[in-house]
């Protein structure tokens, strides 16, 4: 199996808090690899899509975030071909 691959994002550089938070849970849940990012949901976010890359290469058995919300966001952008 596969590396799990963790998704972490806050919308300003002023939640340190919030990324370690989530950064912190991914590594309970069992990513061992983890992508992180302080960029707004609106905009680009290069991170989300080097994790996904990773995913698609085979590299990686699961991917995980750390809520729901990140995930539906980036399944949001996807269908609307931003990522």
């Amino acid at each position: 199996m596969g590396e799990i691959v963790g998704y972490a994002r806050t919308s300003t550089a002023e939640q340190d808090a919030g990324l370690e938070a989530q950064r912190r849970d991914l590594l309970a849940a069992g990513c061992t690899k983890t992508f992180e990012e302080k960029v707004s949901s609106v905009a680009p976010r290069a991170k989300l899509t080097e994790a996904l890359a990773w995913v698609r290469t085979a590299r990686a058995g699961n991917a995980s975030a750390d809520r729901a919300d990140r995930q539906a966001d980036a399944i949001g952008d996807r269908r609307r071909g931003r990522i």
